[in-house]
């Protein structure tokens, strides 16, 4: 399981890490029909802790990659290679088209709060969604 493999990590990027943290993931995102329910009571009792690591394990793959980019020769290419890129476009859409379900305009200007080492949604908002 994903959790303990996560407790004997420090968190930083690396293929252990990686790999535990893209379970946890696609467990998430696609749990195996008809456990659902039986996930989540083995969950329950360590979503605090879970949260807490994922929270902690983003923050360190953040920091590695705004290195990785502020380090690199070509960074917007090296920005298009951090793997989770696509999630920060869908999220932004998602919140965009929140509002226009609602009937309100897309936001002209944003402000983006606690954005973390690697301010993905503020880099997203600015480069794909200007006026």
């Amino acid at each position: 399981m994903s959790r303990r493999r996560l407790e004997r990590t420090d968190l930083r990027p690396a293929p252990d890490t990686d790999a535990a943290f893209g379970e946890l993931v696609g467990l998430c995102c696609f749990p195996p029909a008809g456990c659902t329910e039986g996930v989540l009571a083995q969950v329950a009792p360590h979503s605090d802790a879970l949260r807490t690591r994922a929270a902690t394990g983003e923050g360190h793959m953040e920091n590695h990659w705004a290195g990785r980019i502020a380090a690199a020769p070509d960074p917007r290419a090296e920005l298009d290679r951090f793997p989770y890129l696509g999630n920060y476009h869908d999220l932004v859409r998602l919140e965009l088209a929140a509002l226009t379900a609602v009937g309100l305009p897309a936001p002209r200007r944003v402000v983006v709060l606690g954005s973390g080492p690697l301010p993905l949604t503020g880099l997203v908002l600015a480069t794909g969604h200007e006026p």
